[in-house]
C-alpha cells in the first residue's frame, strides 16, 4: 500500500522573495513569491496598506506546488506595509516595508550652460517623489559630483568641468532613469577672448579711454572693474556696438599706474589684471 507523509503548514518554513519587497514604482503592478508553502490558498492572507494605513487591494495567485504569487498595484508614494501571514501567523520578516516612489514627480532645474573651471550647480526636488536614492553620474562617471540638500527634499547638485564640451547628466531614483535624463549641459570656455586697444596701454588724465573684449562665445556682459593708483575704483561704461562684441570707456583722474580686471561669466580671463 502507498506510504502517505502528512507535511504540517508551518509559517516559519515560508520564504518571501522579490524586489518589489522593497522599493517599487507607482502606477504598476508589483510581484512577490511565497515559497515553501504546505498550504491551501484560502490559508495565506496578505495585507498591504499605503500610506495613512490606507488599505491597497492584493491578490494572491498559486504558482506551482507550493509557491504562490503576490500582486499588487500602488497608486501613491511613500512607506507601504506588507503583512504575510499562513494560517493567521506571520511568515519570518512579516511585515515588510515597501518604498513606493514616483520618478516622475522629482523636478530637475538650471542644467542648461556651463563654464570651464567654474563649478556648475543644479538642483533636483523629489518632495512628492517618495522614498528612495538619488544617484547622479556626469559623462558616464568620468566627471566627479557631489551633492548637499537643501532642505528636506531638494539637492543642489555640482560639478566642475574641466572641458569645453557638452556634459551628460544622468539621474536615477531607486536604479530607475528620471524622465528627460539623461540632461544636457553646455560648457563653453571663458578664456578664449580677444581683449585689445588703447585703453589698456599709455593713457592721459582726463581724457576717455576704451579697449575692446570680443569673446569667442557668448556670457553675456563682461565684467570690468577698473582701479586707480589710490585704490579708488574708477567708473566705466560698456557699450555693445555688434554682436558679441563690447567697448569698455572709462576716464582716468589720477597719475600712475591703473589695474584692469575682466572677468566673462564669473571666471577671470587670462591676463587679467591689465
Amino acid at each position: 500500500s502507498p506510504f502517505v507523509a502528512t507535511v504540517s503548514a508551518d509559517p516559519g518554513q515560508v520564504v518571501v522573495t522579490g524586489p518589489s519587497l522593497a522599493a517599487t514604482p507607482v502606477g504598476k503592478t508589483a510581484h512577490f513569491s511565497l515559497n515553501n508553502v504546505h498550504s491551501a490558498l484560502d490559508d495565506v492572507e496578505v495585507a498591504v496598506e499605503g500610506p495613512g494605513s490606507v488599505p491597497v487591494p492584493a491578490q494572491v495567485l498559486e504558482k506551482a506546488k507550493n509557491t504562490f504569487g503576490v500582486e499588487f498595484a500602488p497608486r501613491i508614494p511613500g512607506e507601504h506595509r506588507i503583512s504575510v501571514m499562513l494560517k493567521g501567523t506571520p511568515v519570518p520578516g512579516s511585515p515588510f516595508s515597501c518604498k513606493v516612489y514616483d520618478v516622475g514627480a522629482i523636478k530637475v532645474r538650471d542644467t542648461e550652460k556651463g563654464i570651464v573651471g567654474k563649478p556648475v550647480t543644479f538642483l533636483v526636488e523629489t518632495s512628492k517623489a517618495g522614498p528612495g536614492n538619488l544617484e547622479v553620474t556626469v559623462n558616464g562617471g568620468q566627471v566627479p559630483t557631489s551633492a548637499q540638500a537643501q532642505g528636506s527634499h531638494t539637492y543642489a547638485i555640482s560639478f566642475t568641468p574641466k572641458e569645453a564640451k557638452p556634459h551628460m547628466i544622468e539621474l536615477r531614483f531607486n536604479s530607475e532613469d528620471i524622465p528627460g535624463s539623461p540632461f544636457r549641459c553646455e560648457v563653453v570656455d571663458a578664456s578664449k577672448v580677444n581683449i585689445s586697444g588703447e585703453g589698456l596701454e599709455k593713457v592721459p588724465v582726463g581724457r576717455r579711454a576704451t579697449f575692446m573684449i570680443e569673446p569667442e562665445v557668448s556670457l553675456g556682459t563682461p565684467e570690468v572693474k577698473i582701479t586707480g593708483p589710490l585704490k579708488k575704483v574708477v567708473h566705466s561704461s560698456i557699450q555693445m556696438p555688434s554682436d558679441n562684441r563690447y567697448l569698455v570707456e572709462y576716464v582716468p583722474v589720477d597719475v600712475g599706474d591703473h589695474t584692469v580686471e575682466v572677468s566673462l561669466g564669473g571666471v577671470t580671463v587670462p591676463g587679467s589684471p591689465f
